[in-house]
């Protein structure tokens, strides 16, 4: 009889330790568990953070994008106005267009005058004859000149 309740007292320590030891590491486990979710917790946080900035960081970027294409369309607007107004000055008589030389020049050297359009009949005339024929030097001159300052200022 002694011998069976000392082994029942062996039994009966040894699941007293398993429990004990049972328990410890559910504790332990349970340190764990929430260190982890404190952790994860905190990460959670730091990328809300991180994506509230960042969404700041986009907003701006997609409003200082949408200025800079304002200005771009500004830009082309205005420079389509100038070419429109350069063009509609030129047809409107300003500074003579590519037909209104053309024409000038049939004007001034009809096919039966003296001067041909063919180079080897002009290759033996003067170039005081073209001179003559286009008016005086200082014309061409002056001409000319105001031809190179309305395309420099583009008119």
């Amino acid at each position: 009889l002694n011998v069976e309740l000392d082994k029942m007292r062996l039994f009966q320590k040894d699941l007293e330790r398993r429990l004990q030891d049972e328990s410890k590491r559910n504790e332990q486990l349970e340190e764990t568990l929430e260190a982890r979710e404190r952790e994860w917790f905190l990460r959670f946080e730091e990328l809300e953070r991180e994506i509230k900035r960042l969404g700041g960081v986009v907003r701006a970027e997609e409003n200082k994008n949408k200025s800079l294409v304002d200005q771009i369309r500004k830009k082309d607007q205005d420079i389509q106005g100038m070419l429109k107004k350069k063009y509609d000055h030129e047809s409107a008589g300003g500074r003579p267009s590519v037909r209104n030389i053309r024409a000038e020049s049939q004007r001034a050297f009809p096919a039966n005058s003296a001067y041909s359009k063919s180079p080897e009949a002009n290759a033996h005339q003067s170039p005081d004859h073209h001179l003559r024929l286009l008016g005086s030097a200082e014309k061409v001159r002056e001409r000319n000149t105001r031809h190179l300052l309305m395309d420099f200022f583009g008119l």
